[in-house]
This record gives structure tokens, C-alpha cells and sequence, in this order.
């Protein structure tokens, strides 16, 4: 089978994004550095600046009819974002702010136990980005954020104590 370029994008999302497209339509498509541009993409320019999609000649103009109307379909841009509704608007975040509290209690449990004060400081940068938003105040579960303070406040407290007692060691 012959492969030849198709077109060319400028970001290794827009070739998926369009491979997609194409294999819905049932076009065999081929990204040929595929791999270079995802393991090395801050080396993009270096290797051309853009990442190359090929069909097989025998599909190239069905190809091409279809990457003209994927090319003419208007894309969503942040003011379109803004002017949804808000239970649409932040539906794919949902997962996200959910997640932010567990997050930060795992990291002061984990902060309190094994990492001295790294992941406590990591937690307490969570819970202030939580109680920031009044969103995502708003879908946490409030008994991750109380432990999760509770922890952190544990945590820094013995690691503190730890801490001083080396100290006293030392100077001793």
C-alpha cells in the first residue's frame, strides 16, 4: 500500500484530532513520526515544525473532500465557552473538583506519614485553591476537606517537633 501526505498540522492534538475524524469516515490514516513528536515535542521545530498525516492513494480524494468539511466545521472558542450554561459549562470538571479534595487529604495523610512537610505544604495549596473557589467549595466533600486539615495541622506539628529535637541534638 502507497501511503502519500495528506496535509500537514503544526501540533501532534490537531493530527489525532483529525485522524479521528478521517477514521470515523473509514480512511486508513498513517502519522509517520507519530512517536518522535510525542516522546521529543519540544524538539517540533527541530524536526520540521509540523507533524504530517498520509492516506493510501487509493482513499487520497475521499480524504481530501472530507478534510475540506473538517476544515470548514466552526470550532468552539473561549467566548462560546463563556456564553454556556453553567451546569453544561463545567460538566467536564466535575471529575476534577471531586477529585481535588481527595487529593489534598491523600497528601496530608501521606505528608503527615512519610514525606516530611513537602506533601503538607502540596495539601495545603489544594485547600486553598478549594476554599478560593467557591465552585469547587461547592462539590467537595466536606469531611476530606476537615481531615484533611487535621492532617496537615498534625503533620506539620510532629515533623516540627521532630525537627527541633535533631536540632537540639546537633547543637548539643
Amino acid at each position: 500500500m502507497n501511503w502519500v501526505e495528506l496535509t500537514r498540522v503544526n501540533q501532534l492534538v490537531e493530527a489525532y484530532a483529525l485522524r479521528s475524524f478521517l477514521e470515523a469516515h473509514e480512511i486508513d490514516v498513517l502519522i509517520p513520526n507519530e512517536h518522535s513528536m510525542r516522546n521529543l515535542h519540544h524538539m517540533t521545530p527541530a524536526m520540521g515544525g509540523y507533524t504530517m498525516l498520509q492516506v493510501p492513494t487509493t482513499q487520497l480524494e475521499l480524504a481530501r473532500e472530507l478534510l475540506l468539511e473538517y476544515n470548514s466545521n466552526p470550532t468552539l472558542t473561549p467566548t462560546d465557552l463563556e456564553n454556556l450554561p453553567e451546569e453544561l459549562r463545567y460538566s467536564n470538571d466535575e471529575v476534577t473538583r471531586d477529585e481535588l479534595s481527595k487529593r489534598a487529604l491523600r497528601s496530608a495523610i501521606f505528608g503527615t506519614l512519610i514525606v516530611p512537610v513537602v506533601l503538607n505544604l502540596y495539601s495545603i495549596k489544594l485547600l486553598t485553591q478549594i476554599y478560593a473557589d467557591p465552585k469547587l467549595l461547592k462539590h467537595s466533600k466536606k469531611s476530606d476537606l476537615n481531615l484533611a486539615i487535621a492532617f496537615n495541622i498534625l503533620g506539620l506539628l510532629a515533623w516540627s517537633v521532630v525537627g527541633y529535637s535533631l536540632y537540639l541534638d546537633w547543637v548539643q
